[in-house]
């Protein structure tokens, strides 16, 4: 008797893993689409936005910087050749 109680649930948590797997797979599937489309359902914490905007903010003032540097290099070059 207990053998057949211990199949009948090892089956049963089987189908039920399968089928919430398969339902997670196509949730996943779904988000991606939708961020694809530029879709979003959910937003970042407060904290974690405020931190992208400055070190978006930070990189932006790096990649001036590097530019600034390079034409001040490239500047230098051109009167040292002459």
């Amino acid at each position: 008797m207990v053998l057949v109680l211990t199949l009948y649930s090892v089956r049963s948590v089987s189908v039920i893993a399968a089928v919430l797997g398969r339902a997670g797979q196509r949730g996943q599937q779904r988000r991606l689409e939708d961020a694809k489309s530029g879709v979003v359902t959910w937003e970042n914490p407060a904290e974690i936005s405020q931190f992208m905007k400055l070190d978006a903010g930070r990189k932006a003032d790096e990649m001036v910087k590097a530019a600034d540097m390079e034409r001040a290099e490239k500047k230098m070059m051109g009167r040292a050749g002459r």
